[in-house]
C-alpha cells in the first residue's frame, strides 16, 4: 500500500478537501487510476478519479486511499467525518465502503479499522460518509490513512468506480460537501505614495506613521526619552495563510534601532510575527497583546546590514527572511506559538525611533511595498 499526503486548499483549518478537478488525488489500493477519467460529472466537465479493479489480484477489493494533512491528525472531541462522491455503473457490485485506520500514535501496531459499508444507487453520483467518533477509552485518536473501497473479493477486472470531492471535516457532518474554490491570490504592489491603502494609527499613540512620496517613515518624535513604534498595516489581507511582505530599505540601511516587517497579523495587529532588521542581526519575534505588546524572541541571526530588498514570508509553519533574494534566517513554529488561520493574514511595516537623553536614533524606513500569497 502506498499513500500520498495531500495538503488541503486554503481556508480550511479544520477540513481537508480533495477536489479531483484541481488535480488532487491519492493512490489506489489494488487498482489503477485513470485520470482524466472517461466519465465526467453530469452537466459539467469536471473530471473524476476512475479506479479499475486489479486483474492481478482479483481476490481483494479495490479503492483509493487518502492521507490527511497534516499527517496523522488528531480526531477532535466532536469527532471527524470522511465523505466522498462515488459513481458506479449499473450491473456491478454497488457496495462502497468508506474506511479509516486509527491508532494511538499514528503507527499500525495498535490500530483499528472503522467502516461504513454503503449500498449506492448505480449510474449516478452518491454522497457516502463515515463518522469517526473520538475514542476516550483507548485513545486511538490519530488517523493513519483513509480509503474509499468498492467491489468485493472476486470482483472481475471490468469493475470500475469513480470518486471525487473527498472531504474530512470536524464533527458529524454526514454527507455534506463544502464547495471549495481556492481564493484568488493576492499580489499587491503599493508604491507608497498615498496612505489610503494603509492603516497608520496602530503604533505608539501620537506617532502615526506617514506614507508619502514613495516611502513609509515613522511619525514625528518629540524630545521625551523612549521607544516610538510607527506601524503601517496594509488594508488588504493576504488570501492565504502562506504569504509574504517585501520592501526596500529606504533612507538608510538597518540601524541599531530596527525596522520591521510583519506577517500573520490580526486586523488590529494585536497578534503578529515580526522580523526586525538591525545593523548587525535579524530577530524574529512573535507578539501578542497589541503594540508593542508582549514579544517573544524566537530566533536571532547575525548579519551585516546592506542596502536592498527584504522579504519576510510564511509557508506552512516556517517563517523565512531573505535579503536581496538570499537566505538570512528562518524559524519553524513547531509549538504553534502563533495562529495560522484566516484571522491572521495581515501584513505590516514598522519604522521606529528611539530618543535617549533627548537625542533621537532612527531605524530604516521602507519603500516599494509588496504583499503577496505564496
Amino acid at each position: 500500500m502506498t499513500m500520498m499526503v495531500l495538503a488541503p486548499p486554503e481556508n480550511f483549518t479544520n477540513l481537508s478537501v480533495y477536489d479531483v478537478a484541481e488535480g488532487q488525488y491519492g493512490f489506489t489500493t489494488n487498482g489503477s487510476i485513470v485520470n482524466p477519467s472517461d466519465l465526467t460529472r453530469s452537466l459539467s466537465d469536471v473530471t473524476s478519479v476512475k479506479i479499475t479493479h486489479s486483474a492481478s489480484n482479483p481476490t481483494s477489493i479495490s479503492g483509493i486511499n487518502w492521507g490527511l494533512y497534516p499527517a496523522y491528525p488528531d480526531i477532535p472531541s466532536i469527532g471527524l467525518t470522511l465523505s466522498a462522491d462515488v459513481w458506479i455503473p449499473s450491473g456491478q457490485d454497488t457496495t462502497v465502503n468508506p474506511q479509516i485506520f486509527r491508532s494511538v500514535d499514528g503507527t499500525v501496531t495498535d490500530g483499528v479499522y472503522l467502516n461504513n459499508p454503503t449500498t449506492i444507487i448505480p449510474d449516478q453520483w452518491n454522497r457516502i460518509w463515515l463518522y469517526i467518533p473520538y475514542d476516550s477509552i483507548s485513545n486511538k485518536n490519530k488517523i493513519v490513512v483513509a480509503w474509499i473501497l468498492g467491489g468485493s473479493a472476486g470482483t472481475q477486472p471490468t469493475w470500475n468506480m469513480w470518486v471525487d470531492r473527498v472531504m474530512f471535516s470536524n464533527g458529524n457532518t454526514r454527507d455534506s460537501w463544502a464547495a471549495v474554490t481556492a481564493p484568488t491570490k493576492v499580489s499587491a504592489f503599493d508604491p507608497l505614495t498615498s496612505g489610503a491603502a494603509w492603516t497608520l494609527n496602530l503604533g505608539s499613540p501620537g506617532h502615526d506613521g506617514i506614507v508619502s512620496g514613495g516611502v513609509f517613515v515613522a511619525g514625528a518624535v518629540g524630545g521625551v526619552d523612549g521607544n516610538y513604534f510607527s506601524f503601517a498595516r496594509y488594508n488588504t489581507p493576504a488570501a492565504r495563510n502562506d504569504h509574504y511582505i517585501e520592501g526596500n530599505f529606504a533612507n538608510r540601511v538597518p540601524q541599531a534601532v530596527p525596522g520591521g516587517l510583519m506577517i500573520g497579523g490580526s486586523a488590529t495587529l494585536s497578534e503578529y510575527v515580526v522580523a526586525y532588521f538591525y545593523n548587525n542581526k535579524i530577530d524574529i519575534y512573535t507578539v501578542v497583546g497589541g503594540i508593542p505588546g508582549t514579544s517573544t524572541l524566537q530566533v536571532t541571526t547575525p548579519w551585516t546590514a546592506v542596502a536592498g530588498t527584504a522579504r519576510f514570508s510564511r509557508t506552512g509553519n516556517v517563517y523565512t527572511v531573505t535579503v536581496n533574494g538570499g537566505f538570512i534566517s528562518s524559524w519553524t513554529d513547531t509549538t504553534h506559538a502563533h495562529p495560522r488561520d484566516s484571522d491572521h493574514r495581515y501584513t505590516a511595516m514598522s519604522s521606529n525611533r528611539t530618543v535617549f537623553f533627548g537625542f533621537p536614533s532612527f531605524s530604516n524606513d521602507w519603500q516599494s511595498h509588496i504583499t503577496a500569497d505564496v
